[in-house]
């Protein structure tokens, strides 16, 4: 069973994948012998026991990936032993994920960020139908998967039972050397010693795991008033009702968010991207005028969850 997985976690590496300074073909490891994969195993469950890597696969590439939109997006090429380890153990942090599953956490099956998108987009023609004004927050936090504290993930993984065995040697995996590369020209090698590497495969569980309490925490405070949605490290607020409710309420409930996420997970809010869009700009100005936080401003377009959010008069519209 155990060998067969570890031919079925190559196999699910496309072909062209990128490759680590170790130059090895995930997808290769699945045509090896059956001797070659039990060694493997063996060496799986040393590094999980002594809850580190070896010195041969001490080096993580960082390379620069375009954006859709503008910039390069950061991502780590692990050395394929590491990857072909996450794929093998990414059933523990998906079954702590189902086992963990809320409404407002998105980012999984049947859970992509359209639909959170459609979701929004529905409340808000709603709210415009009933004659209500509706008015949304999304917050976005800088450099999320660069900057996660390593021992506040660690003391949120242990409170919500996450896997401790693959929580220790995922972190270990991100405190390996890493150099980063732009057109083939890379630096001196460094240690960091916080942040989550996206091209992890437990990244986005990882993350989820701090989002939890926020998310449970929003709606516990304003149960059936405060809409939340989140996908990855997108978080969208919104509120319908009459003007001074929706103002009122939606700039408590940023206030409640922003202090959270950067005094309780020690990450930082982005005031640049960080937007709020209601069925008036008037509205939108006054939330952020309410709001003590300082991390928002007002706009007629934004983007929800990674789609584009339109708040126009009297209603908030999604595109694609």
């Amino acid at each position: 069973f155990l060998e067969e997985g570890i031919r079925q976690a190559a196999l699910s590496f496309p072909a062209n994948t990128g490759l680590c300074a170790d130059n090895i073909a995930p997808r290769a490891i699945a045509r090896s012998s059956q001797p070659a994969i039990l060694a493997l195993i063996a060496l799986f469950i040393a590094f999980e026991e002594s809850r580190e890597w070896c010195q041969v696969v001490n080096l993580v590439l960082i390379v620069l990936l375009p954006k859709t939109d503008v910039g390069r997006r950061l991502i780590g090429l692990f050395p394929t032993l590491i990857r072909i380890w996450m794929r093998a153990r990414i059933w523990a942090p998906r079954k702590w994920e189902r086992a963990h599953a809320h409404e407002a956490m998105f980012a999984g099956p049947d859970m992509g960020a359209q639909k959170a998108s459609w979701q929004e987009a529905y409340a808000a023609e709603a709210a415009n139908l009933g004659g209500s004004e509706h008015a949304q927050a999304l917050l976005d936090l800088v450099k999320a998967f660069e900057t996660v504290p390593h021992w506040v993930l660690a003391e949120a993984a242990k409170l919500k039972g996450y896997p401790k065995t693959i929580l220790r040697l995922s972190l270990a995996g991100y405190r390996l050397q890493r150099t980063i590369g732009v057109d083939g020209v890379y630096s001196r090698t460094i240690v960091a010693t916080r942040g989550i590497t996206a091209g992890s495969g437990f990244a986005t569980s990882e993350l989820r795991v701090l989002m939890l309490d926020l998310v449970i925490a929003l709606q516990a405070r304003w149960t059936r008033i405060i809409i939340t949605k989140v996908y990855v490290d997108d978080l969208t607020l919104s509120v319908t009702g009459l003007p001074q409710f929706v103002i009122r309420v939606l700039a408590e409930a940023i206030d409640f968010a922003v202090h959270v996420m950067e005094d309780a997970m020690l990450m930082q809010v982005s005031a640049k991207k960080s937007k709020v869009v209601a069925s008036k700009p008037s509205i939108a100005q006054a939330v952020v005028l309410a709001t003590s936080s300082d991390r928002t401003s007002s706009t007629k377009i934004a983007k929800l969850l990674g789609t584009d959010a339109v708040g126009r008069a009297r209603r908030s519209t999604v595109g694609f």
